[in-house]
């Protein structure tokens, strides 16, 4: 299935993400609204959707987003984890 991640995000998000890692890089996050997410500076970003090089997240809850913040796909940020039970479901 084909999904347009650049229509998606500034459609209907106010602040994307575009991160470089995508399902080349084994990124096999569902479509957008399936619960899958990163952490960006400890928030849970939503994963909007992953093309084969990057996926774009939703930075809608962080209060300050900036370049350079770290993003987390496995492990600790914060008070926030993502493990790899997480990732399976």
């Amino acid at each position: 299935q084909s999904v347009d991640i650049d229509k998606i995000a500034d459609q209907y998000f106010d602040k994307p993400l575009s991160v470089p890692f995508g399902r080349v890089d084994g990124n096999r996050a569902p479509i957008a609204g399936k619960g899958a997410h990163m952490l960006v500076d400890g928030v849970k970003a939503p994963i909007l959707g992953v093309s084969l090089e990057h996926a774009v997240l939703d930075l809608s809850a962080l209060p300050r987003p900036a370049v350079g913040r770290e993003v987390v796909v496995l492990g600790r940020s914060g008070q926030s984890m993502i493990t790899v039970a997480d990732i399976a479901r």
